[in-house]
Parts: C-alpha cells; sequence; structure tokens
C-alpha cells in the first residue's frame, strides 16, 4: 500500500488542491492498488470523482468474480 495514503480520509485538502484516494484492481496479479487522484478545484468535484471510480471498482469487483466462476466452470467441465 502507498504509505503517503495511510490515515488519510477518502476526499482531503491538500497543497491547495482537492484530491481523493482511488482504489483500483491490477487485473494481471488481481491485487488491489491504491493511489490519489488530485487537481480538483473543490470537494464537490473531488467527491464526485470519488464516487466515479468508486463505482468503477465495485464493477470491476463483479466483472472479475463473473471471470472466475466461469474459469472454474470450464475447469471441472473437462474432468
Amino acid at each position: 500500500m502507498n504509505n503517503d495514503i495511510i490515515g488519510k480520509e477518502v476526499v482531503f485538502y491538500e497543497n491547495n488542491t482537492w484530491n481523493h484516494i482511488i482504489k483500483e484492481i491490477n487485473l494481471y496479479t488481481y491485487t488491489i492498488e491504491y493511489g490519489i487522484k488530485s487537481g480538483f478545484s473543490d470537494k464537490e468535484q473531488a467527491e464526485q470523482s470519488y464516487f466515479f471510480f468508486n463505482e468503477k471498482f465495485q464493477k470491476d469487483i463483479v466483472v472479475l468474480c463473473q471471470e472466475k466462476v466461469q474459469i472454474k466452470c470450464n475447469q471441472f467441465s473437462l474432468f
């Protein structure tokens, strides 16, 4: 995990700009990676972006779980 984001709120003001924390799935390693998206002029913009990225993360989790189930089903049918 990126040590720069430990203890921060998901939306925060730092260095004269609004920022938010993002979670993304690395589809090559199947790990969750954390980062910071910055450069927003106000808190509302940062919150909207946070909710967009959070919704994308949730959808990616669903897709990944469906793919994993499909792979297991395909492996099972081979035997």
